[in-house]
């Protein structure tokens, strides 16, 4: 950074970073992306990553596979397919009354019951679906919220999707 360069590649800037330097870390790319400077980071731990990148590149055996934004990335999840090796959206839902194993749709890949909790994953957001579901069998919903997948998540899938067969 002596010549005051306009392109910077870091390679896993946040190794063996405490708490204090990854913070610091981030104030500095942050300052650095204010000034107008571009900045490539490669690293594979991927919450540091949606943190400070604006846009992310998802690179599957040298080729560069999606890019854009995170929430472009997450908006394409149709592009990544869905099921076991693509993106499910997970689904969580808190009642008054204990569930019995009930919710059924075409969507659903796989519930995880525990008493006034379940864990729903699904192909498609079927929150509106799981709430008529519920009231219409006097269940009263205390929480029901959607998980957005992580950046974790899209790479996952994006390179499970690439690398089959």
């Amino acid at each position: 950074m002596l010549n005051d360069p306009e392109v910077l590649f870091l390679d896993e800037p946040t190794a063996n970073l405490d708490p204090e330097g990854v913070f610091q870390y981030r104030e500095l790319i942050k300052q650095l992306s204010n000034e107008g400077k571009t900045i490539f980071v490669s690293s594979h731990i991927l919450s540091e990553v949606s943190k400070v990148c604006k846009t992310i590149g998802i690179i599957v055996k040298g080729k560069l596979m999606a890019k854009g934004t995170l929430e472009e990335i997450k908006n394409d999840i149709s592009r990544f397919g869905s099921g076991t090796s693509g993106i499910n959206l997970k689904i969580i839902v808190e009642t008054l009354e204990p569930m019995t194993a009930i919710i059924a749709h075409d969507d659903l890949v796989n519930i995880e019951y525990d008493g006034n909790r379940a864990i729903i994953m699904a192909q498609s957001d079927i929150r509106e679906y799981i709430s008529i579901y519920l009231f219409e069998r006097g269940i009263r919903i205390k929480e029901l919220r959607l998980e957005e997948p992580t950046l974790e998540d899209l790479f996952l899938s994006v390179y499970r999707n690439r690398t089959k067969g």
